[in-house]
């Protein structure tokens, strides 16, 4: 009896030592979900006239009436200053603003900037205004360095786009946007040692491909 008892444990005992030794496998849930990519390549436009930089618009300014002796603000400033960057390099660009020979040239001798015929107007002082540029008319960052200035023979800046080639995430004047002028802002001083009569002057707006550094 003494054997059949130990034998009847030692079985039970191998038994159930098998039985939690097995695995248990649960059912495969049912599949719900996948994954998959999408993929583009970005370029730069290849049509004619597009995937450049370019200077769409500049303004023509005229400041009417002005008595010799006085400082008077622009009456009519009849464009924005408009660019459109379509190289997607996030490169960066700047406008420069001086004073043309009349034949698209530069001046070198600011006295012949303002004419009236054969008529030289002596002293004149055009200053513009900082173009101001509405986030909400372009995409991405508007340009940021904007400059009033006292137009002469030199190339200053009066707008700069900065650069970032590497990610794009703080390039700015990408795309199209435009930037207008405040007329109170924009203003010429006549001295009163001129002859009265109808002068002009040319201004040559300059698109460089680069910020101001």
């Amino acid at each position: 009896m003494k054997n059949t008892i130990k034998l009847t444990t030692l079985a039970m005992t191998a038994l159930i030592t098998g039985s939690a030794a097995m695995p248990v496998f649960a059912a495969d849930a049912p599949k719900t979900s996948e994954n998959t990519n999408g993929t583009v390549n970005v370029t730069a436009p290849t049509d004619p006239g597009t995937g450049n930089l370019t200077l769409d618009t500049a303004p023509n300014i005229d400041f009417g009436d002005v008595v010799v002796g006085t400082t008077s603000s622009a009456t009519t400033i009849d464009n924005n200053l408009q660019t459109t960057d379509a190289r997607a390099t996030g490169a960066g660009w700047n406008i420069t603003v001086q004073y043309g020979d009349g034949a698209g040239a530069v001046l070198t001798d600011i006295n012949q900037a303002w004419k009236k015929d054969t008529v030289l107007g002596k002293g004149f002082e055009l200053a513009l205004a900082a173009p101001a540029y509405d986030p909400n008319n372009g995409t991405g960052n508007a340009p940021s360095t904007l400059n009033g200035v006292t137009v002469n023979t030199d190339a200053n800046v009066i707008a700069s786009a900065a650069g970032d080639t590497a990610t794009g995430e703080n390039a700015e004047g990408m795309g199209t946007w435009f930037g207008t002028f405040d007329k109170s802002n924009t203003k010429i001083t006549i001295p009163a040692n001129n002859l009265q009569g109808q002068y002009t002057a040319q201004l040559i707006w300059t698109l460089n491909d680069a910020p101001v550094a």
